[in-house]
């Protein structure tokens, strides 16, 4: 079986079964969504594991890790030796030996080594926002391709239906019973929602190419699943999402998203490492130190003992404090706009997911109280309605149906990104 169309068979509905549009007993509705779940958590790990824009990232943050631990420590040691030629000769050869370490002042390097960690925490807190984009982005692709299976399905049914009336009044029209314009009305009507199924397809294959893509050019193993035969799988819709996050006030949910969220912790922690910058900065204008040992030898005469040194702070390290101020005062207040526009966000998504809940329930209710299409088809048969009737009101009904999967699509992509903070 080709492994695309696998996927479409064990991603097959988000949508409470598909074309159906009944309601499931809740055990076997607990049962689906634990099976969706593993489908989920099974593509969506595998795209952990082979995406290479995230492999790529996870070595940059890896090399960053060890250039900000480099350059920390004090320099290197110098071994000096000097060996002068006397003249006259009589006054002998010299020979000087020495051994100097230059070093800042002490504190410096501890201070320089909480940078660094700083840093590295900063680092991995990107490559988890990084990953966290990722992930969702997977999710959305998964119900994106939910969405087209399911209008597939439908689609794929209403063209079963449209070709057996061209059909029916193909035949009836070289019968005399049926006239021109109701055979071309049947024929176009078909060849209409051949059209829309195609499109249909080509969405749905484009889907599967980006989770495909997302997957580093890998196909999608499904394989690992545990549990179930494949058509027991076959038969899996995906997460009947509900309103679990809405659930709780807004504010109790933006409060666990601050907790959570790694991009306003990056901001933080750039603070904490601007606040370290200038205190380093104020440290390094200390006085820098050396110590070391040197000795001297001349024909008879030898020295030997201690050096000591001191620089004296005046020009290197100007405006180093000034500067780290300035990126400090610079954090806090991107810290403070960020703040604001994560409240935005947050407020405008929690509100827009509420309204498409909503939406969506009301749709369903309506799909399933407002189903007249065995109705409508017996009423035709039964001349009771014009084949224009017909078509008209199908339209109408199946205007409906996609308006129905649009919203569940945008509310479980609303829930997605909501999940994702």
């Amino acid at each position: 079986m080709n492994k695309n169309f696998k996927i479409f068979i064990l991603i097959f509905s988000l949508f409470n079964g598909g074309v159906t549009f009944a309601d499931n007993s809740n055990s076997k509705e607990t049962f689906q969504n634990q099976k969706s779940e593993e489908i989920v958590k099974s593509i969506v790990s595998q795209i952990e594991q082979n995406n290479p824009s995230l492999k790529a990232l996870r070595s940059q943050i890896d090399a960053e890790k060890i250039e900000n631990k480099t350059g920390i420590t004090m320099t290197d040691p110098e071994v000096e030796f000097n060996y002068l030629w006397g003249k006259p000769a009589l006054i002998g050869n010299r020979k000087d030996f020495s051994v100097k370490q230059s070093f800042d002042f002490p504190t410096t390097y501890f201070i320089k080594g909480n940078i660094a960690d700083k840093q590295n925490i900063a680092a991995e807190l990107k490559y988890k926002a990084s990953k966290i984009d990722l992930v969702l982005q997977a999710k959305q692709a998964i119900i994106d391709l939910s969405y087209y299976n399911s209008l597939y399905s439908i689609l794929k049914s209403r063209e079963d239906d449209a070709k057996t009336l061209a059909d029916l009044y193909s035949k009836s029209f070289e019968k005399g019973e049926a006239n021109i314009i109701e055979k071309n009305k049947a024929e176009l009507n078909y060849v209409n929602i051949k059209a829309l199924l195609a499109n249909a397809e080509a969405d749905r294959e484009a889907v599967v190419s980006k989770l495909t893509t997302l997957n580093g050019g890998v196909d999608i193993n499904l394989n690992s699943i545990d549990g179930g035969s494949e058509k027991e799988i076959g038969d899996l819709q995906l997460l009947d999402y509900n309103d679990n996050l809405l659930g709780n006030s807004f504010e109790e949910w933006y409060d666990g998203c601050v907790e959570r969220n790694p991009m306003l912790e990056y901001v933080k922690q750039q603070i904490e490492i601007s606040e370290k910058e200038v205190k380093l900065s104020k440290h390094e204008r200390m006085p820098k130190l050396s110590a070391g040992y040197m000795s001297e030898s001349v024909v008879g005469e030898t020295f030997q003992g201690i050096s000591v040194g001191v620089s004296i702070p005046l020009w290197e390290n100007k405006n180093k404090t000034k500067l780290a101020k300035a990126k400090l005062i610079a954090q806090k207040d991107n810290e403070v706009n960020s703040k604001v526009e994560f409240y935005s966000q947050l407020k405008t998504l929690y509100s827009k997911t509420k309204s498409l809940s909503k939406i969506a329930a009301d749709y369903k209710t309506s799909i399933v109280s407002l189903d007249n299409t065995i109705l409508l088809r017996k009423a035709l048969d039964a001349g009771k309605i014009s084949l224009l009737e017909y078509i008209q009101e199908q339209n109408l009904y199946y205007d409906m149906v996609n308006s129905y999967l649009d919203s569940q699509k945008n509310y479980a992509n609303s829930v997605a990104e909501m999940e994702s903070f």
